[in-house]
């Protein structure tokens, strides 16, 4: 399921406040998830449920994408959340601690033809991340870091370094399988500089954006996962080089001292594809 859709920043709204909902076309972020979970005490998640069902066709989301993320199908308000999931058709179903594949695939028969995104959020749940993500509906996986550390006992690095590995798994299972990927949030949501840096990581990894539990993380995240204009530049320069190249019958061209070839105009391509999305082609080039 080949799904281009930009997504730097995923901005989680507790669908127990209608205020937060009704303003949530306003944060400009990329994608709203639109939260029955972890984001609602369990008293109020029949409520939640039912407010989000109430007011769903007159909420105004503005330029996001509007996805609704589930309770566990098999917890007690996994089948009223999967009925009116199918009754309200968001842009997309996020369905959190995935583990096992045969489960996810019969929730995707009560779904129909709704992009699935799965949270891959323990340790069985990143072992099982490659099966996961060939499942037919699936747009992408997104990494929850709070149940992960859990489920392994691990301790916070400043540097994030006990994620990596699962940040890393997630990302081939997703690339492998032709998705999208997503980051965990960055839960101290005053810390900006470390909001910055988590997104710096997993940005060079190769993640497509990440989720956001604040409002105020989605401008750094909408910055950080997108093209930056030295790189912007770095591309054009590629490009031109190349298509030199090859008005001169060779396949091969040399930029700042570096050989480029046909997989580095794929990637400048890709680069200036999402700058022109963005409206950033107008950055200034450099000298």
């Amino acid at each position: 399921m080949q799904d281009d859709c930009l997504r730097r920043s995923l901005l989680y709204v507790p669908a127990s406040s209608e205020a937060m909902l009704r303003k949530a076309g306003q944060r400009a972020a990329d994608v709203l998830i639109l939260d029955l979970e972890d984001g609602v005490l369990p008293e109020a998640k029949d409520q939640a449920r039912e407010r989000l069902a109430r007011l769903y066709r007159e909420l105004d989301f503005g330029r996001s994408e509007a996805l609704v993320r589930l309770n566990a199908p098999a917890s007690a308000w996994g089948a009223g959340d999967l009925e009116m999931a199918a009754a309200l058709r968001p842009a997309g179903v996020v369905l959190p601690k995935c583990e096992d594949p045969a489960r996810i695939e019969q929730v995707e028969r009560g779904l129909g033809d709704l992009p699935l995104f799965p949270m891959i959020e323990t340790a069985l749940g990143v072992v099982n991340a490659v099966a996961l993500a060939r499942l037919p509906r699936v747009a992408g996986l997104i990494f929850g870091a709070a149940d992960f550390r859990e489920s392994l006992r691990a301790g916070r690095h400043p540097e994030e370094l006990e994620l990596l590995h699962a940040r890393s798994q997630i990302l081939l299972a997703a690339r492998a399988a032709g998705r999208q990927a997503f980051d965990t949030p960055y839960f101290d949501y005053r810390d900006t500089d470390g909001l910055r840096r988590s997104a710096e990581r997993a940005r060079l990894l190769g993640f497509d954006g990440k989720t956001a539990i604040h409002p105020g993380q989605v401008g750094e995240l909408n910055e950080a996962f997108a093209p930056q204009a030295a790189e912007i530049d770095r591309a054009r320069r590629v490009v031109s080089a190349l298509d030199a190249a090859a008005a001169a019958g060779r396949g091969v061209a040399t930029l700042d001292g570096e050989m480029i070839e046909a997989l580095h105009a794929r990637a400048a391509r890709r680069t200036l594809a999402q700058a022109t999305r963005l409206g950033l082609l107008g950055l200034p080039e450099s000298r």
